[in-house]
């Protein structure tokens, strides 16, 4: 039976290249990874997913990503100018499966959206999700996702490939983003249900974008 998931796996992993054009396949591995298994691998406990929280955003720094010049990414196009050249990646789409999206710490950073409300909205989804099974992240992996990235042009695949393949014989899955990834994008991001953002929607919009 045809995987009724494809069209939107596929958009999935467009956006995030439109985004993030270096991205390389352990990248979009972890992003598969995520829309299957959501945020459930790194909360141990409420109080240290706060603490680091926290810390992430004491630390502070510019959470952007960098847009090719000249980029016509409608997404790049419609940001005012002074985010054109160090763009925040505010929301990235992972909706392949559930209603969730990576949310920047931007957001919080540029005081959009209260820590506190980030952090109920990141446990709330943890919480009321019922995400894929290892199992059924396996088969698409193999079966869905590597078809449709066999025809992008991404920079060590085969490499990648081959750590993934490792990853797999081991049965260990989690993921870190590639060195590149982490040095150009400077990914620091929660897994969230939508449904807890939409009242900050305007707001996101009329801070970053010139169409509100």
């Amino acid at each position: 039976m045809e995987f009724v998931y494809k069209d939107k796996l596929s958009q999935m992993f467009k956006n995030e290249l439109e985004h993030h054009p270096d991205a390389r396949l352990l990248d979009l591995y972890k992003l598969l990874l995520q829309a299957c298994l959501g945020p459930g691998h790194i909360i141990k406990d409420y109080k240290s997913v706060k603490h680091y929280l926290i810390k992430e955003v004491d630390d502070y720094q510019q959470y952007v990503s960098r847009f090719k010049h000249g980029s016509s990414n409608e997404y790049f196009v419609n940001l005012k100018d002074e985010y054109k050249s160090e763009c925040p990646c505010l929301v990235l789409d992972c909706a392949a499966f559930l209603p969730i999206a990576r949310y920047s710490l931007q957001l919080i950073v540029d005081n959009i959206i209260p820590l506190d409300d980030y952090y109920q909205a990141f446990i709330k989804s943890f919480e009321e999700l019922e995400f894929l099974s290892e199992d059924s992240f396996i088969n698409i992996w193999h079966t869905e996702a590597l078809p449709i990235l066999l025809e992008s042009e991404i920079d060590g695949f085969q490499d990648d490939l081959l750590y993934i393949d490792e990853l797999f014989f081991k049965k260990q899955y989690l993921i870190s983003h590639s060195e590149v990834y982490r040095e150009k994008y400077k990914p620091s991001y929660r897994l969230i249900n939508k449904k807890h953002f939409k009242e900050y929607e305007g707001v996101i919009r009329a801070k970053y974008f010139l169409v509100n």
